[in-house]
C-alpha cells in the first residue's frame, strides 16, 4: 500500500499520518523525496513533523494478509484519488473521504478455496432496527448498533425503503442505499426519514452476513393495515398495537395500508350544562355553564330568550370581550375542550306562572341541570319539568289527613265534625304532621275519660287525671307553636327530588335536543299563605274555647281529685266487690 499525500502548512507542525497501529502502518515514511526524520508514535497513531511550506509525503508497507482492512484518515483530505489491483476500496465518493477507508480483497474462483487466516480478528456484524412510524406524516427511524467487537470500522450500503427520503445530515445516499460508516470506537448510527404515503409497502431483508434486522410498525387510528408474509414475532406493547418482525436475509412482509373514510358526524359535543336562575320581583339573573369538545375550531352560536341583556362570557375562567347578536351569542371554539359561562339579566321576574328560558344551544347536549333558587316571598303550589326533577309531597299528605279526619269522625272518638278536623289537619300539617297527632290524642284520652267509674282506685284515678292534664298541656303548647308557624314561618310543602327543597329546585335530564329542557312552578305570593294561617289561628282560637269547655266537664266528673282517706277508699272496694 503506497500513500501519496500533499500537505500544506503555514507554520511548522505536527500532522496525523493515515493508519493505526491496530490495522496498518507504513514500513516508510518519505517527505519531498527524503526520509522523514521527525516521526513519533502516541496511542497506535503515528505523527510526522512538517515545516511550514508545502510538502509531499510519501507512504509505503506491506498489508496484512487479511481479507479486509481498515486506514483511519484522522486528518480528512480535501481531495482523494485511490487505484487498486485486487482490492475494492470503500468511503471514497465523488473525491470525498470519510473518516476512515476500508479495503475488501477480490477473491476469483479459483484461489476461493484458500481461506485467509485472521488471528484476533471478526468480521463486522450489525442489527438494523426500522421503525416505521404511519401517522399524518410517514416516517422511518432507522437505529445500527454494533454487535460484533469494537476496535475495527465498519462501512457499510444499507438500502432504503421505496420512496424514502433521509433526512438527517451527514448521511450519504448513492442508487438508494445509504453509505454509513461506524468508526472503530463508534457503536451506533441513527437517521430518520421520511416516506412518501402508498397503498403498499415491501420490507425485505437483503441476502448479506454484514447485519440483521429487526421492523418495527407503528400506525396511527387513522389507518387500516394488514400484512402477509412472515408472521410478527410480537403484536403489542402494552395497550398498543405495535407489530415486529425480525426476518431472516431474502424474508419479507407486504404491508397493505389503506386509510377508512370518515362518516358524517358533528365535531362539536356539550358534555354538560348547567343553568342557574335566580328570579326576583322584577328581574331576573341567569348564568349558564357549558362543558364543550370540539375537534375544530370556528364559531358556535347560542340563542338567549330574545330579552335576555347578556352581561359576562367567560371561557377556561377567562373574561371574554364578546358582545350578543340580537338574541344570539357567537362563542370563540377551540379545538379541545372548553368551560364556558354566560350571564345575563332578563327583566321578566317570578309571576304566578313562571317557567325557565327557552335556550337554543346549537347542538344537542348531555347532562343538563337547570337550578331555580326561589325567592323568600313566594309559596309554591305545584310545579313540573325534566323527568329528574322536584315533587310536592304536601298534597299527598293532604289526602291522608282528609282519610283519616272521615275515619275519626265515623268514630265519634271526638267531638269535632269532619270539617272541623280537616281543618285542624291542614293547619297543623304545615308545620309538623306529628303535633296534629298530639292534638288527636289529647281528644281520644278525654273520650275514654268519660268512660272512666267513679269507684276506681284512689291511686289509678290520679294517675289518669295527672296524665290527661300534661296531655292537655303538651296539646296547647302543640298548637301555639303551630299558630306560631304558621304565621311567622316558610311553608315547607314537603318539596324532595333530586337534591331540592323549599328553596331550590333542581331538574336534570341525560340527553336533551338543541333546546334545553325547561321547567315551571306554579306560586302565590307568601302573603297568601300568612293570611291563610291568621284565618285559621282565629278558627282554632274560638274552636279550642269550646273544647277546653268540654274537656273540663268530663275531667272534672263527679271529682277533679280523689283527696279521700285511705280508710274510706278500702271501704269503697269492698263495697264494689260485694
Amino acid at each position: 500500500l503506497t500513500v501519496t499525500m500533499q500537505v500544506d502548512s503555514q507554520i511548522d507542525g505536527a500532522v496525523p499520518l493515515p493508519g493505526n497501529g491496530d490495522h496498518w502502518l507504513p514500513q516508510q515514511v518519505v517527505i519531498d523525496d527524503t526520509p522523514a526524520a521527525g516521526l513519533f508514535r502516541a496511542n497506535q497513531q503515528l505523527w510526522i513533523l512538517v515545516p511550514a511550506g508545502s510538502h509531499q509525503i510519501r507512504m509505503q508497507g506491506k498489508l496484512p494478509r487479511q481479507s479486509t482492512i481498515e486506514l483511519p484518515l484522522p486528518l480528512r483530505p480535501h481531495h482523494i484519488v485511490s487505484t487498486s489491483e485486487g482490492w475494492i476500496v470503500e468511503g471514497i465518493t465523488n473525491g470525498l473521504a470519510d473518516n476512515q477507508l476500508l479495503f475488501k480483497r477480490v477473491v476469483d474462483h479459483e484461489s476461493s478455496s484458500i481461506q485467509i487466516l485472521e488471528s484476533g480478528i471478526l468480521p463486522p456484524f450489525v442489527l438494523i432496527e426500522r421503525t416505521l412510524l404511519l401517522g399524518l406524516t410517514w416516517k422511518v427511524e432507522t437505529r445500527i448498533s454494533r454487535t460484533s467487537p469494537s476496535g475495527t470500522a465498519i462501512v457499510l450500503s444499507v438500502p432504503l425503503l421505496p420512496k424514502e427520503s433521509v433526512l438527517t445530515e451527514g448521511i450519504r445516499v448513492e442508487d438508494g442505499q445509504a453509505k454509513v460508516t461506524l468508526a472503530a470506537d463508534d457503536n451506533e448510527l441513527r437517521w430518520e426519514s421520511v416516506l412518501e404515503k402508498s397503498d403498499q409497502l415491501t420490507l425485505r431483508h437483503c441476502d448479506t452476513d454484514q447485519w440483521t434486522e429487526v421492523w418495527r410498525v407503528d400506525v396511527s387510528p387513522i389507518y387500516h393495515m394488514e400484512a402477509d408474509g412472515i408472521p410478527a414475532i410480537l403484536h403489542q406493547q402494552g395497550s398498543r398495537w405495535y407489530p415486529t418482525w425480525h426476518p431472516w436475509p431474502t424474508e419479507e412482509v407486504k404491508l397493505l395500508i389503506s386509510r377508512p373514510e370518515g362518516l358524517d358526524g358533528q365535531t362539536l359535543t356539550i358534555d354538560r350544562s348547567s343553568l342557574q336562575l335566580r328570579p326576583g320581583k322584577r328581574a331576573s339573573d341567569n348564568k349558564l355553564e357549558l362543558s364543550i369538545r370540539s375537534s375544530q375550531g370556528g364559531h358556535h352560536a347560542i340563542t338567549l330568550p330574545a330579552d335576555a341583556h347578556l352581561q359576562s362570557v367567560s371561557i377556561n375562567g377567562a373574561v371574554q370581550p364578546i358582545r350578543q347578536d340580537g338574541a344570539r351569542v357567537f362563542l370563540p371554539i377551540t379545538p379541545g375542550r372548553q368551560d364556558i359561562a354566560l350571564e345575563w339579566r332578563d327583566p321578566s321576574g317570578m309571576s304566578a306562572f313562571y317557567t325557565t328560558p327557552e335556550i337554543d344551544l346549537g347542538a344537542a347536549s348531555v347532562n343538563s341541570s337547570i337550578d331555580l333558587l326561589l325567592p323568600q316571598n313566594r309559596w309554591p303550589l305545584f310545579m313540573g319539568g325534566p323527568l329528574m326533577g322536584p315533587a310536592i309531597l304536601y298534597w299527598s299528605v293532604l289526602l291522608v289527613v282528609a282519610l283519616l279526619a272521615l275515619a275519626m269522625n265515623k268514630s265519634k272518638l271526638t267531638p269535632l265534625r269532619f270539617y272541623q278536623l280537616f281543618l285542624l289537619g291542614i293547619g297543623m300539617s304545615m308545620s309538623n304532621l306529628f303535633s296534629c297527632l298530639l292534638v288527636v290524642g289529647w281528644l281520644i284520652a278525654l273520650h275514654f275519660r268519660k268512660t272512666i267509674s267513679p269507684v276506681t282506685a284512689k291511686k289509678r284515678f290520679n294517675l289518669i287525671q295527672t296524665g290527661i292534664g300534661g296531655l292537655t298541656v303538651l296539646a296547647l303548647m302543640a298548637l301555639v307553636w303551630a299558630i306560631s308557624q304558621g304565621l311567622l314561618g316558610h311553608p315547607e310543602m314537603n318539596i324532595v327530588g333530586n337534591g331540592s327543597d323549599s328553596r331550590t329546585l333542581r331538574w336534570y335530564q341525560d340527553i336533551s335536543g338543541q333546546q334545553l329542557p325547561q321547567g315551571w312552578l306554579i306560586s302565590i305570593p307568601l302573603l297568601a299563605y300568612r293570611m291563610a294561617m291568621l284565618a285559621w289561628a282565629l278558627w282554632i282560637s274560638f274552636t279550642l274555647l269550646g273544647l277546653l269547655k268540654w274537656g273540663w266537664r268530663i275531667v272534672s266528673e263527679p271529682i277533679l281529685w280523689d283527696s279521700s282517706p285511705k280508710k274510706r277508699e278500702e271501704k269503697t272496694e269492698e263495697k264494689g266487690k260485694s
